[in-house]
């Protein structure tokens, strides 16, 4: 954590996957049907060195095309204690990422839970208003073209 810290107060850019399992302390939100743990390490880390966390989605939409989109900064309320800002954060980043997977199931199949990859794909919802459509995305194309 000290070197993505120290990285960061340099102006420097990290990733850090907003489901993984970097961190000591987790936030539990209902993501889709299931309850699941957050990390608040990308909060901690964005509250001590007043880096944005920009959300990142790469989403495939031909053979061979993909567009990363970057959504604006997650809100963070420095009146707040450490606590609440991390559930606030939290609950932006689950609510966006769930419109994503409820917006496209068969790219997030298999990775939030135990079910056989892709078991879920009926239950979701397949589209979802939550995410504007104004932006626009960029575009990454594969080495084949």
């Amino acid at each position: 954590m000290r070197t993505l810290f120290e990285r960061l107060k340099k102006n420097g850019v990290i990733c850090v996957a907003g489901d993984g399992t970097l961190g000591w302390n987790w936030v539990h939100k209902t993501f889709l049907w299931l309850q699941r743990g957050f990390s608040t390490a990308m909060v901690s880390l964005a509250r001590l060195s007043g880096a944005p966390i920009l959300p990142l989605f790469c989403i495939q939409e031909s053979d061979h095309e993909i567009v990363m989109i970057i959504e604006p900064p997650i809100v963070m309320d420095f009146t707040r204690d450490r606590d609440q800002v991390s559930q606030a954060c939290i609950e932006q980043y689950v609510n966006l990422l769930e419109s994503y997977v409820r917006k496209y199931p068969g790219q997030y199949y298999g990775w939030h839970s135990s079910d056989a990859p892709g078991a879920y794909a009926n239950e979701v919802q397949m589209s979802d208003t939550s995410i504007a459509q104004s932006r626009t995305p960029a575009n990454v194309t594969s080495p084949t073209d």
